[in-house]
Parts: structure tokens; sequence; C-alpha cells
């Protein structure tokens, strides 16, 4: 008797998905022949566990994801890091072509990491943390993100957010906007961090 099976990981383990194509194409499927990052967020969406999504694109370098209807938002609590800086020899950037509502929208999550992707041109924002989620760390020491060209950069609604080491540039409105009695600490990785700047956004916070 052979049996050919696709273990089934436990909630204690950890698991990393690469995103290896640029198309915003949902088949059903996240694995190597095929996983967008639309896949990717619907599959954190049902993994009882720690995961990370990598990017993995093409022949590396810089790889832009252009977005055609709105994204999946994230539901899950289980720790979640969404990390741009894996792409090899290039970075990420997810582009809203100025239609769809948000890069990445934190509607209940937990613990969720971002950092290492260019979130460019959406109607409403970059990255969208609601009340409901708890502590999201947008940009660390290692990789900050870049906001460009959004109505607003992150929004951080009802509750805390950590936003580190992030570039905020030609944002309609806002780089970060804090609303309903949130609140986010705001810096950067060190006194000689190029990464971290407001520029030509109507106002910084």
């Amino acid at each position: 008797f052979l049996c050919i099976c696709t273990p089934v990981l436990s909630q204690s383990q950890d698991f990393t998905v690469f995103v290896n194509t640029t198309d915003d194409v949902n088949d059903g499927r996240c694995d190597t022949r095929h996983c967008s990052y639309r896949e990717a967020l619907n599959l954190a969406n049902g993994f009882q566990g720690e995961m990370s999504i990598f990017f993995s694109i093409g022949n590396g370098g810089d790889q832009r994801i252009e977005i055609q209807s709105d994204l999946p938002s994230i539901t899950n609590f289980a720790p979640l890091t969404i990390d741009g800086s894996t792409q090899p020899g290039g970075s990420i950037t997810i582009d809203g072509n100025r239609f769809t509502d948000y890069g990445l929208d934190l509607f209940s999550a937990s613990n969720t990491v971002v950092q290492g992707i260019i979130f460019d041109d959406f109607q409403f924002a970059g990255v969208y943390i609601r009340s409901s989620s708890s502590g999201c760390v947008i940009g660390t020491t290692e990789s900050g993100n870049g906001f460009t060209n959004n109505r607003y950069g992150v929004i951080v609604e009802g509750t805390q957010a950590q936003i580190i080491s992030n570039g905020f540039q030609d944002n309609d409105i806002n780089g970060v906007f804090v609303t309903g009695n949130g609140s986010a600490t705001i810096g950067q990785a060190g006194n000689n961090d190029a990464s971290y700047f407001f520029i030509g956004n109507r106002f910084a916070v």
C-alpha cells in the first residue's frame, strides 16, 4: 500500500509561503508552481499557526504586483510576517492602480509584522490597522516600508501600532493617520536611518 500524503501542519509549527508571481490571480492554490500575493493572504487567514509570507519572483530584482480588485482582509489572530526584503536582489511594490482600497487591511490581526514592501497608489490606504487588531508592527529596525501616492500611507484606528523606519512620499493626505483613540509609535532606526522620511504628503501625521 502506497500513500502519497500532504502533511498537516499543527498549530505549534511555523509555516513559510513564497509569493512567486506578479499576477493577481486566485486559482485556489498557493504552491511552488503559482502563489500570488492575494492567494498568500487567503492562506494566512486559514492557517492556525505562525506564518510568514516571503517573496521569490522571477529571476529576482525589482518586481511590481498590480492589484486588480480589493484584497482579502486579514482576520486571523495568528502571528503573521510579510517580508518583501526576501525578494532576491530587488524590491517588492504592491500597486493598487488607484481603484483598490488597501494594500493590506489588518481587520482583526494580532502580532503582524510588515517590512520591506512599497505600497503604491491605493485609493484609501497602503496599510489599514483596525481597532480589533493588536500588536501590529509596520517596519522594523532591519527593514522599513515605503508608502507612495496613496490617499493615506498608514491608518491606525482605535488600536496601538509601531511604525518604524518607513518612508512616506506624495500621499494625498497623511503619511500616518491615527484616529478613534488609536496611538502609534512612529520613529526611525537610529540617527542615520535614511529609510525614515516624510516628503510631499499634505500632512506627515
